[in-house]
């Protein structure tokens, strides 16, 4: 159990850290394809307007911002992460996104109908 415990630490610290490496980081490890394998998923995930959802370990918000677009202004979306420096880059892109629909919390409790869970 303390294995577990600080496994989870060691984690949510490695993230904390990297929150503002993060998105370039991603951009480098994957030669950009995580935005083609994005678009590609929110296709195939035929996201409709005006639904309600979640994404679990939002990250930085990329996911949480596509599927924002995605439901359009009648839709509303929810960005949940155990890092609060993910969710601090995360909101500075709502702003320049103006994302008025979507939300990025540390903690939850709604009934959605659509879950991304990206690991």
């Amino acid at each position: 159990m303390a294995d577990n415990k600080a496994n989870k630490e060691q984690v949510h610290r490695v993230f904390q850290n990297i929150s503002k490496k993060y998105d370039r980081l991603n951009n480098i490890i994957s030669f950009e394809q995580h935005k083609v394998w994005r678009k590609r998923v929110m296709k195939d995930m035929g996201v409709r307007k005006g639904t309600k959802a979640l994404d679990v370990c939002c990250g930085t918000g990329d996911w949480t911002i596509a599927l924002s677009k995605a439901v359009g202004s009648t839709g509303e979306v929810t960005g949940i992460d155990f890092s609060e420096n993910m969710l601090e880059v995360g909101k500075e892109k709502l702003l320049q996104w103006k994302c008025l629909n979507l939300f990025m919390v540390m903690q939850w409790n709604c009934r959605l109908k659509t879950i991304l869970l990206i690991m």
